[in-house]
């Protein structure tokens, strides 16, 4: 049986695409046709918006909302909307060894691959790379950016 992450990495699922093509609607749809989920929206507007969506469909007490304003968690809470910066998780792991040099706007290259590459900012960065540590036991090797900042 593999480990928890394993398990865990094997049941997300990124939606990707343009604006305005379904992409809210559709994982939307996919988390509540499991008996629990998580999906991380970009804005708080986005993430009020889909939370009320989700808790007239489901019930409010079965949806949580946590964005960096606002905290709203039943506690038998079975999907769970947030923005991305307000995604609960387990500690945020140090992962440079060594200080760097941070430039706005610009990725830090965490790990060099040839296979895919994963972009990730904050706590999903240690995710990418136990992500990637996996897939390198089964020969995929994938190039890791770390994007501190965000500039538009």
């Amino acid at each position: 049986m593999g480990s928890d992450l394993e398990t865990r990495i094997r049941h997300v699922t990124a939606v990707l695409g343009p604006t305005n093509t379904g992409k809210t609607h559709l994982a939307i749809e996919r988390m509540i046709g499991h008996e629990s989920g998580m999906i991380g929206l970009p804005l708080r507007l986005l993430a009020r918006e889909v939370y009320d969506k989700i808790s007239a469909r489901v019930g409010a007490d079965k949806v949580a909302l946590v964005t960096g304003e606002e905290k709203i968690k039943p506690e038998r809470a079975r999907y769970w909307v947030c923005t991305v910066e307000a995604m609960p998780r387990d500690g945020e792991p140090a992962v440079h060894e060594e200080p760097l040099k941070f430039e706005i706007g610009k990725a830090i290259l965490v790990r060099d691959g040839t296979d895919a590459t994963v972009a990730v900012t904050g706590g999903l960065l240690k995710v990418a790379l136990d992500a990637a540590d996996m897939l390198a036991r089964k020969g995929i090797a994938l190039r890791i950016l770390s994007f501190h900042t965000i500039k538009p």
